[in-house]
């Protein structure tokens, strides 16, 4: 991956600070902060950075970024053209508890497996976006936010400082993981309530 994620982290604050676009009420740092702030988004994000720092053979490089792309694209349109709701909650809140349950567990993941981890994430972060009309003019920077924050935030969970000699490091990571699954269940458990 190389210094990519030296670039991306500092666009993203950049455009976080953006002012209001005309007509609409959300600026891109508010559409900017919607992947990293509701807990349907933000759980399997931090999840799947987990799995992809505790394997030492998955990088995030450049068509990893282009599959987290696609699947936020799908996940957008889905919930724009389906009205996903509630169920979009539940799907992201499942995949939490799979990558938490896996960095957990501490196994190691297929390098083949990442792809799909990583676009079963664009797709749940994807469903889980509000915009403000299905208009081109609100849809194209609302995705273009979530995915410079996306990337953003996986590159740093991921990439950064990965390789800690010590052995509480991987403890660690195994505690993150099994808390991530602990609070997607409860989450999880009150979305299905909510939708009985």
């Amino acid at each position: 991956m190389g210094r990519l994620h030296l670039y991306i982290i500092p666009l993203a604050t950049a455009v976080a600070l953006a002012s209001p676009a005309m007509a609409h009420d959300a600026s891109l740092g508010d559409q900017m902060l919607q992947p990293v702030t509701a807990a349907q988004s933000l759980l399997p994000l931090l999840a799947v950075g987990l799995v992809c720092r505790q394997n030492d053979h998955i990088e995030i490089d450049r068509l990893q970024i282009l599959i987290l792309g696609v699947g936020l694209a799908l996940g957008l349109a889905t919930q724009i053209h389906l009205g996903t709701g509630d169920g979009a909650a539940a799907i992201s809140l499942v995949l939490a508890c799979l990558a938490g349950g896996m960095t957990a567990i501490a196994r190691p993941v297929p390098a083949g497996a990442t792809s799909a981890i990583v676009f079963a994430l664009g797709l749940a972060v994807g469903a889980n976006l509000h915009v403000e009309t299905s208009s081109v003019l609100d849809v194209a920077p609302a995705l273009a936010a979530a995915f410079f924050a996306t990337i953003a935030a996986l590159l740093l969970i991921a990439e950064t400082a990965r390789s800690v000699p010590h052995d509480w490091h991987a403890l660690a990571l195994r505690v993150a993981g099994s808390w991530i699954v602990a609070v997607a269940v409860i989450a999880l458990a009150l979305s299905l309530r909510d939708l009985a």
